[in-house]
């Protein structure tokens, strides 16, 4: 008798291990889960169109400007002639750097 006593003790010893580790692994799970979502909402907030928009005008500061009717081919992106890139490209540079200039604008209001 003291034997199967011992044996349904370990039994019941091994069983509350198990659940234990088996709550902890939940645990852990449950808070990875959150954090990915957190992650998910954070990076899905910092692509806004508005913060895009901001980056592009940004990496625009170091672009050249090149003032003229021909474009050195250097500068032309592959499929592009120098022909096909006429002044409203750098109209549509202005007109972003202005839409820039008010929202900084109205930010700092």
């Amino acid at each position: 008798r003291k034997h199967i006593s011992e044996k349904e003790a370990e039994a019941e010893m091994a069983a509350i291990e198990d659940q234990v580790y088996i709550d902890s692994q939940k645990a852990l799970a449950d808070a990875e889960l959150y954090t990915a979502k957190k992650d998910a909402e954070a990076n899905k907030l910092l692509l806004s169109p508005e913060y895009l928009q901001e980056q592009h005008i940004l990496s625009l500061k170091n672009s050249k400007l090149v003032v003229g009717d021909k474009i050195p081919s250097t500068l032309l992106l592959p499929g592009m002639t120098s022909s096909s890139s006429s002044s409203s490209g750098s109209s549509d540079v202005a007109a972003a750097a202005g839409i820039f200039a008010a929202k900084s604008d109205a930010a700092a209001a």
